[in-house]
């Protein structure tokens, strides 16, 4: 009994293990790789060998051409790790190369920004106007202190023509930055420094260089000062029209007021008028108008003096009526 059944566990494992043996073998065959070389003296047809069946050497070999190829198709690994990274120069190290503005001069014509004393920026603007005069006749150059309208009413409806100022205590300045310009611009008693960045590393230590103000950021401010300017002159143009109106309205009604509250007119100078008399003897004294000579521009009157009539004869202006003629 127990040889019978030893017997029947050995067979099962014998089988067991032929069968592992063969998957494997198969697991082999179907993983295998095939490369072709061209080795010295074959064609390629005979030189289809596994990877298993290849030497050190021919596998060596196989790998550099590899190698050789990549080279040629991307480069050196060190060009492609240059190109990847884009590795910028470094800055100068040497401070007079950091404090050497002259070579500002490379970026051209562009905006920098300095700094003033607040609500001074349009007298500082002139004197940087006298100081490019006297100094830089042919020079290009702007000045600009951004701002735009207040967009304030006034009582009578108009509008104010004051501004705001975009930037408080500051002022642009668009020229072809070097050492002689910005030796003027520091000069000027209106200015306090540039915006930039601080001389780092030298024994000048308050020294800024100016950095020059991104066109992106210029191109927006000139943007939004275009703007507002345009939708200050829509508005402006309607509030005068109705102001406008408004103010003729207006004079019309005072105009027909006044002409209704004048007083009559005083009673012309004519024959048989009630006057008095304002000067000479006779002052304050009443009579009557025999004759008016308005060539003369003179009054023939008689007055009652004592109960008798006395004739006279006075300017039109030296007398006054008090009642006109019946």
């Amino acid at each position: 009994m127990l040889s019978s059944s030893n017997s029947t566990i050995c067979n099962s494992l014998a089988k067991f293990r032929s069968q592992t043996l063969q998957k494997l073998c198969n697991g082999l065959q179907t993983r295998t790789r095939v490369v072709v070389c061209e080795l010295p003296g074959k064609t390629a047809e005979s030189d289809v060998k596994p990877v298993d069946q290849l030497s050190p050497k021919e596998r060596r070999k196989l790998r550099n051409e590899r190698r050789e190829a990549l080279k040629e198709e991307k480069g050196s690994w060190k060009e492609q790790v240059e190109t990847k990274l884009d590795v910028k120069k470094k800055p100068p190290k040497g401070w007079d190369q950091i404090l050497d503005i002259n070579r500002l001069a490379s970026k051209g014509y562009v905006w920098y920004m300095v700094s003033t004393p607040k609500k001074a920026e349009h007298e500082a603007a002139e004197q940087l106007h006298i100081q490019f005069a006297q100094m830089f006749p042919g020079m290009k150059y702007e000045v600009l202190t951004p701002s735009i309208p207040s967009f304030r009413k006034l009582k009578s409806g108009r509008y104010s023509d004051s501004r705001v100022r975009l930037y408080p205590g500051c002022l642009l300045i668009r020229c072809v930055m070097n050492r002689d310009v910005y030796n003027m611009i520091r000069s000027n008693l209106r200015i306090y420094n540039f915006f930039g960045t601080k001389a780092q590393g030298t024994s000048v230590s308050d020294m800024i260089i100016p950095s020059a103000v991104s066109i992106i950021e210029i191109e927006e401010l000139f943007r939004k000062m275009e703007e507002a300017e345009a939708e200050f002159k829509v508005l402006k143009e309607e509030a005068d029209r109705e102001a406008d109106e408004r103010e003729k309205l207006e004079k019309q009604a005072k105009l027909k007021a006044q002409i209704e509250n004048l007083p009559p007119p005083p009673p012309t100078i004519e024959k048989g008028a009630l006057i008095r008399i304002n000067v000479g003897p006779f002052i304050n004294h009443t009579g009557i108008v025999n004759y008016v000579d308005h060539e003369n521009e003179t009054v023939q009157l008689s007055v009652v003096i004592f109960g008798q009539s006395t004739d006279a004869e006075l300017r039109i202006d030296e007398v006054t009526v008090l009642e006109a003629s019946r």
